[in-house]
């Protein structure tokens, strides 16, 4: 049967209310043909997380009403093999609950390291470039992943990680050690496959929101962070900063925090861009209009979330989508222009060719 995850919020939820919980759902299992597997609980947050086998949302819904009354926030039917690299495998539970190792209960947090490298430019055919990384650096990477507690999550193509981790302290540990070593290839060798930028976006979460299907939230919000972290950087939520415990003097000039204020203007900024980034009147007085403050104050939020001001930023959007479109091969150039809202086929080659070094017409 499909598998799915559950959200709940439950006010003045207490871990022996859940086990009484858990015990009327098994009782109705057979009668809506389910199988309720386990869940993860933060008393704190008054969430919860239920994963179960049924034949569809319904059967979900049916088993908690029926049971104790509870109607989910949000059922959510997830890929099995995407569930495990996320929420692992084998875990201890004890009448329903996930546990930790230690026996502590396991809050269903889960976080993440995105790195994104800058490829070089290379030629391929005659006239012809390719933005690549390079087979040594993707080596060295994928390797020292694979020698970390985290697991890989293929999200995007090539120059994109996305590795996840239990734990929050294992997560920056792992990432800090990943940039050192790029920090020493990138500053000190002199072979030109490793004339490249990097950055590390780091953030966490819970499985679901009331919004966003299976870690969403979380894979959305480190690519964001990615796109804003300067050169070398990594780039925190705060959530991984308060989970890993870590002290004000852990920041440094390569280990940067995103303050909350910032973080949720980014949200909201990031929203509105990729939403409109086909809309060729995108600019700095629509950005006001819609996130409804003055344009000083979009200035100042933008310059103070991201280092880039408005115009910038909406740029650098388009041109990632640009060269995300064109390394499909599913668009002519006109089209892609169109799809990022620039009209004049010349203007959006002009200005890819500023941020990338190539013609879009040249990338292979």
């Amino acid at each position: 049967m499909p598998l799915f995850m559950d959200f709940h919020i439950i006010d003045g939820i207490t871990i022996e209310g859940l086990k009484e919980g858990h015990i009327a759902d098994k009782a109705l299992e057979s009668k809506h043909n389910t199988r309720i597997l386990q869940f993860w609980v933060n008393p704190e947050m008054g969430t919860v997380f239920c994963l179960m086998e049924a034949p569809n949302k319904e059967a979900c819904v049916a088993v908690h009403q029926e049971s104790h009354g509870q109607i989910a926030c949000k059922v959510e039917e997830v890929e099995p093999g995407f569930f495990h690299l996320f929420m692992g495998e084998n875990h201890r539970v004890e009448h329903g609950i996930v546990k930790q190792d230690d026996g502590s209960i396991d809050l269903g947090y889960r976080f993440i390291f995105k790195l994104v490298i800058e490829p070089l430019v290379k030629s391929s055919a005659p006239g012809m470039f390719e933005l690549k990384v390079p087979a040594k650096v993707d080596e060295l990477i994928v390797s020292n992943i694979r020698s970390t507690e985290g697991r890989e999550v293929k999200t995007e193509g090539a120059g994109s990680y996305t590795v996840v981790f239990k734990d929050a302290m294992l997560a920056v540990e792992a990432a800090s050690e990943l940039q050192r070593i790029l920090v020493e290839k990138t500053t000190h060798s002199t072979e030109n496959d490793w004339q490249i930028t990097f950055r590390i976006g780091m953030t966490g979460g819970q499985p679901l929101t009331k919004d966003e299907g299976f870690f969403e939230r979380v894979l959305s919000r480190g690519k964001r962070l990615t796109f804003i972290a300067k050169n070398k950087e990594i780039l925190m939520s705060p959530l991984v900063k308060s989970q890993a415990g870590l002290k004000e003097d852990s920041i440094n000039s390569y280990l940067q925090m995103i303050s909350e204020p910032s973080l949720e203007f980014l949200e909201n900024l990031f929203n509105v861009v990729e939403k409109e980034i086909a809309n060729d009147q995108l600019n700095v007085e629509f950005l006001s209009r819609k996130l409804g403050i003055s344009r000083p104050q979009l200035y100042r939020k933008t310059i103070e979330a991201t280092g880039k001001s408005p115009s910038s930023f909406i740029r650098e959007v388009r041109m990632q989508k640009a060269l995300a479109l064109i390394q499909t091969k599913k668009y002519n150039i006109s089209e892609v222009s169109l799809q990022v809202g620039i009209n004049n086929p010349s203007y959006f080659s002009k200005c890819f060719r500023e941020r990338f070094g190539v013609p879009p017409s040249k990338v292979s």
